[in-house]
């Protein structure tokens, strides 16, 4: 019988993981840098940024995968889930 977290969103949700912080990742050139990680980080957005990389020197997001809106609002509910399949 497995625990965890149940992440429900009021509308659609942007989410990924990580196991390494933000500031972990800014602090480093190069992913090969980071230490071993005995952590994960969540991350749950509205929405993200396309990524761009047409090019391999810093093309941004073409415009419709760019955010434009000035204010954003969403909601979400964590709840205990229990019964998990692995």
């Amino acid at each position: 019988n497995s625990a965890g977290l149940l992440f429900e969103g009021t509308g659609e949700l942007s989410c990924n993981i990580s196991p390494y912080g933000k500031q972990q990742m800014s602090d480093v050139d190069y992913s090969w840098q980071l230490p071993v990680s005995e952590r994960n980080y969540l991350n749950i957005d509205l929405a993200q940024i396309g990524v761009g990389g047409d090019n391999s020197w810093g093309a941004t997001a073409h415009p419709q995968y760019l955010l434009n809106d000035r204010k954003y609002s969403y909601s979400y509910y964590v709840s205990p889930a229990q019964g998990l399949e692995k």
